[in-house]
């Protein structure tokens, strides 16, 4: 069995690196129903099993729901450090304090007790435990797998050693012994890989022998990656036997959590919980397929992933509320158990949360980083005149009379505005109302429609529209505009190739194509087209536009030009 770093944080990482996306959530009903489940905790920090944890850290726990502050009084147990003071940070979130410093290099322990409740008066379902190691500059050795003594092991195993500190594989391979003490065999041969949180993986070369004792020497030589003074000191020795079976089925998911197939998710579950079969190596877990609204809504949280102490239940914290609306899909596969057995037949789980969704969220303050591509020349032309990439950044303003202005700026530092365009969101659709364009000078010049043009329909429904008006400019003349717009089905919009790991892709995005047609004092001026995927809580995703235009100042007729764009969203 090999290992490495996390694939599913890893994973996540991943997609940080080029989006980073905040969303808001609906109310729920007046009629919900009573609470009558117990509540869960969705992360920790310092997460279970961590590393390197300062001495005088204030723990973390954030549950699913809101809980009863009062009723964590003596229900929160530490190993070491004393007394635990509870400080509420929200109604979900509870920092612990301890009233004197943890020794370093030691392992603390803390319990939460089931009468710490919910909001509703339910309780936790089982006490929560939960440990970490605290920092410290020597190499100890801090956990390992099998435990001390351990019975019916199977037989194709691995062993896994966590320390306080990296370890140097070359040094664990030189110091490192697996044995039997029936003359059988002296020595088994191993593999060494390193893991998330210190963990090395020591993968035998071929299945143990059945009902045999073992004895794992982790030899006093060990050194710390990076520093061969740094040792062990000392021998650690640790025993467990054999069973009589050799592991050879795959793992299996038993549950998700929500069901899949739920429509009516509270907007407040706090966490996704995926349950195996057996113990799974948490370095084989990556989605096979996901949803970009999902991953981006994971990876905002900031939390990572938790698994088990048992390795069989993974919990992925969400943010609350989650939008309305939001439709989840994971396709699961290829994870492998202890003993390297992996499964290669998919899992696909799907869940939408309640609540009807924003096609276009008109958030006040909601920024946008949009990143793409241009060209100009001459129609007819295969070859563009001149090309490049573009970049802007755009922030929804609303102003005082309940008009939206989406504001384009010139860099991250929102500062100084390049255009505006000004829309009035109705009940059933949205209006464009005008613009504003520096047009290379700088100075922004207010162009306002005698009359809203129709720019998208709401409920967003499959269909076409059409609609007009006029502006009157001093010195131009009155433009008319002729505007027509038609919504497509709904697709998934792929970013494969756009973002390392798993097929990631916009869920059910609507197509929308849009053209204008544009005359001065009756002359054909200009035609401008555009087709851009909405998608449900997120907005306008991408956008792929086309202008051709008469001949004006220094361009001929016929004169065009394309960008291709697509939205990375920063609600700050």
């Amino acid at each position: 069995m090999k290992s490495s770093h996390p694939l599913l944080w890893k994973t996540l990482l991943a997609v940080a690196a080029l989006f980073v996306v905040g969303c808001g959530g609906g109310n729920s009903p007046d009629d919900t129903p009573a609470d009558t489940t117990a509540p869960v905790v969705t992360s920790t920090t310092p997460a279970n099993g961590g590393t390197s944890v300062l001495t005088n850290a204030a723990i973390t726990v954030v549950f699913n729901e809101d809980m009863a502050p009062a009723s964590a009084t003596g229900q929160v147990q530490l190993s070491s450090g004393g007394l635990a003071t509870t400080t509420w940070l929200d109604n979900r979130t509870v920092s612990i304090t301890h009233a004197s410093a943890w020794a370093e290099g030691v392992q603390v322990t803390v319990t939460l007790g089931t009468g710490l409740t919910d909001a509703a008066g339910n309780g936790l379902a089982a006490p929560y435990v939960f440990s970490f190691f605290t920092d410290t500059s020597a190499l100890l050795l801090a956990n390992h797998e099998p435990l001390e003594d351990a019975t019916g092991v199977n037989r194709s195993a691995s062993v896994r050693l966590q320390f306080t500190r990296e370890a140097d594989p070359s040094s664990i391979e030189s110091h490192v012994t697996i044995t039997s003490p029936d003359g059988r065999k002296v020595s088994y041969p191993f593999t060494v890989s390193s893991g998330n949180s210190n963990w090395v993986t020591l993968d035998p070369a071929a299945d143990l022998p059945a009902s045999t004792t073992f004895t794992v020497t982790v030899g006093a030589g060990v050194f710390a990656s990076g520093s061969p003074s740094t040792t062990l000191g000392a021998n650690h020795v640790f025993s467990f036997t054999t069973g009589i079976d050799v592991d050879t089925t795959p793992p299996t998911i038993v549950s998700v959590s929500p069901a899949n197939g739920s429509t009516s998710v509270s907007a407040d579950i706090g966490a996704m919980v995926v349950t195996f079969s057996e113990p799974i190596d948490p370095n084989t877990f990556m989605p096979v397929s996901w949803n970009a609204e999902l991953a981006l809504l994971i990876m905002t949280n900031a939390v990572e992933p938790v698994w088990s102490a048992g390795g069989s239940v993974l919990t992925v914290s969400l943010p609350s509320p989650l939008p309305a609306g939001l439709e989840m899909a994971v396709t699961m596969g290829g994870y492998a158990d202890l003993s390297g057995n992996a499964q290669a037949t998919q899992t696909a789980w799907s869940a939408k949360v309640a609540g009807t969704a924003d096609i276009y969220p008109m958030t006040d303050q909601l920024e946008q980083y949009l990143a793409g591509t241009w060209s100009n020349g001459l129609a007819g032309v295969a070859t563009p005149t001149n090309q490049g990439d573009l970049q802007q950044f755009r922030r929804v303003e609303v102003q005082g009379n309940g008009d939206v202005r989406v504001v384009g700026y010139t860099d991250g530092t929102f500062t100084t505005a390049s255009r505006w365009d000004a829309y009035d969101r109705l009940s059933n659709q949205v209006d464009w109302l005008g613009f504003a364009d520096d047009g290379g000078g700088g100075t922004l010049e207010p162009i306002m429609f005698d009359s809203g043009l129709k720019y998208l329909p709401l409920p967003m429904v499959v269909g076409t529209w059409s609609d007009n008006t006029t502006v009157t400019v001093p010195g131009q003349g009155t433009f008319t505009a002729t505007f027509t717009g038609r919504v497509w089905a709904r697709e998934d919009l792929s970013l494969t190739g756009k973002v390392a790991g798993p097929e990631t892709y916009y869920k059910g995005a609507w197509k929308v194509a849009r053209t204008m047609n544009v005359t001065l004092n009756g002359t054909w001026f200009t035609t401008m087209a555009d087709t851009v995927w909405y998608s449900p809580t997120l907005g306008p995703v991408c956008e792929i536009t086309h202008e051709d235009h008469a001949a004006r100042d220094l361009e001929p007729a016929g004169w065009y030009r394309t960008e291709s764009w697509r939205q990375f969203t920063v609600n700050r």
